[in-house]
């Protein structure tokens, strides 16, 4: 169904950098990720298996990483979309659904390994709205903290 995953990062590296992920050691049904991908000129991406096997689903152009900025991975219905600081830099259609893999959300690092890509720098205001599309056009980042209810 519908979602929205989405925090604020700060970081000046350009090494590899897990976000946010649920998956195993393995890319297998219910993995997602979302990361910094060096390799692609640090762009931004979000791989879900069960819509993309094999590649990301979403992958913004080269990023500039300076401060804050905001990352949002929405779906809504069979749109699926990836803003940085409020600007929409990649699209995809898919009727996929994510599984319930049975893994837990690590934030900050990739499990493989017991821990690897990780963060260099910091996370704030993370948020994973299930069964809700925050975003379905270009937007404001919040300025205010997210509420707790």
């Amino acid at each position: 169904g519908d979602f929205t995953i989405e925090c604020f990062i700060n970081t000046s590296s350009t090494a590899q950098q897990t976000v946010m992920e649920r998956r195993g050691t393995s890319f297998s049904s219910g993995d997602w990720i979302l990361f910094i991908n060096e390799e692609s000129t640090n762009n931004v991406s979000f791989y879900a298996y069960d819509a993309s096997p094999g590649s990301a689903l979403l992958a913004s152009s080269a990023t500039p990483l300076s401060g804050f900025m905001h990352l949002a991975v929405v779906r809504n219905g069979t749109s699926w979309k990836l803003y940085v600081n409020g600007i929409n830099v990649s699209s995809a259609t898919s009727s996929a659904t994510i599984s319930d893999n049975g893994q837990q959300l690590t934030i900050g690092q990739d499990q493989i390994s017991g821990g690897r890509l990780y963060i260099d720098g910091y996370i704030d205001e993370l948020r994973i709205t299930k069964g809700f599309a925050r975003y379905t056009a270009n937007f404001a980042p919040p300025s205010d903290p997210f509420p707790n209810s």
